[in-house]
């Protein structure tokens, strides 16, 4: 941002501020060409900061001009130059950041305007004034000192589920409430970008997704495994109570949903996967029944050489007690002549 500093009088200094509607935690404003939108900036005397807050419209390729002004105590206006930040995206949240801003010296209040190159209707939302220590980067410095952590984005992780992309994929609590996917977005906006990116892994270019695009280069997704899926299309997610708790804090940090920073990892090969298991299982059950009935089998067989050898001993038992018992007879027999003899 150039520094050059435009001293004007305070006359010229109107602004047409027009009529702002607040929508959740988001602000809708007219702006365009002399449409034109004042915040006064909490900031003092000689401060350095760094200034930033989001943005978005519904219209292709719109140009936002940021302009800074600081009053005097002589009731003079001066101009911290022009900035312009594209917005390239319908519907898509753009953080706008000003980098570092010196304060300059007895100076009574500090103000911003937006402006518009195109007419009509622009959101605005998270404007933070944030003391630089660091140079640049100190809003996210600052930011993560303070919550420890911030997430850029979420991650579900549905690749142990049968998931199917969708046009319009749905985040729910357990409790049924909706998490994401209930914004309206205009259908040149679902084309390009979707309200998720999908992918089989999280590689470098889908993180792409969720990095924070300012002044530092950051991003650091929350990852979560539903626990079941939601809609007759299996598009849609349902988390756990206490991974709701996990988003839902997040947010409060930084609101990655208005950015529509979301991931669905799925296996494209899912329902094909799922086959190939069910034929293992299968021929594993197939080859364990095998097994029971060769089992079977032999303790069958088995059953039958013992009846066999059983029947065999009882055989041979029967044959030495004949044998026995004709042996016997026969001493009998023989000591019955004998006695005959010798009576004679």
């Amino acid at each position: 941002m150039r520094k050059h500093i435009l001293v004007v009088l305070i006359g010229l200094f109107m602004l047409m501020t027009m009529g702002i509607e607040v929508f959740a935690s988001q602000r809708v404003v007219h702006l365009g060409p002399g449409q034109k939108l004042s915040l006064d900036l909490q900031l003092s005397s000689g401060d350095t900061c760094t200034i930033a807050l989001q943005m978005r419209t519904d219209m292709q390729d719109s140009n936002v001009i940021i302009n800074l002004y600081a009053l005097n105590k002589n009731n003079e206006l001066i101009e911290f130059g022009e900035d312009v930040f594209p917005l390239d995206r319908r519907d898509y949240w753009t953080e706008l950041n000003l980098g570092e801003v010196e304060v300059p010296e007895d100076v009574l209040s500090l103000s911003m305007s937006l402006s518009a190159d195109k007419d009509g209707l622009y959101w605005w939302r998270d404007l933070n004034v944030f003391s630089d220590s660091a140079g640049s980067v100190g809003i996210w410095n600052q930011r993560i000192d303070e919550a420890n952590t911030i997430y850029t984005g979420l991650v579900i992780d549905a690749r142990h589920l049968p998931l199917k992309k969708g046009i319009t994929p749905k985040v729910y609590s357990r409790a049924g409430q909706l998490l994401y996917g209930g914004a309206v977005v205009s259908q040149a906006f679902l084309q390009e970008y979707g309200m998720v990116a999908y992918g089989e892994e999280l590689d470098e270019d889908l993180l792409k997704r969720i990095e924070f695009d300012g002044p530092r280069p950051y991003s650091l997704p929350l990852i979560i495994k539903p626990v079941e899926l939601k809609d007759a299309s299996q598009t849609g997610v349902v988390i756990s109570e206490t991974d709701t708790m996990r988003v839902l804090q997040a947010l409060v940090q930084y609101d990655f949903f208005a950015r529509y920073a979301v991931i669905f990892l799925i296996d494209e090969n899912f329902e094909e996967r799922q086959a190939e298991l069910e034929r293992q299982r299968q021929a594993e059950l197939e080859a364990e029944l095998e097994r029971q009935r060769q089992a079977e089998l032999e303790a069958e067989l088995e059953r039958q050489r013992q009846a066999e050898l059983e029947a065999e001993l009882e055989v041979q038992e029967k044959d030495w007690f004949l044998k026995d018992t004709n042996e016997q007879t026969q001493e009998e027999i023989f000591e019955v002549f004998e006695e005959i003899d010798k009576e004679e």
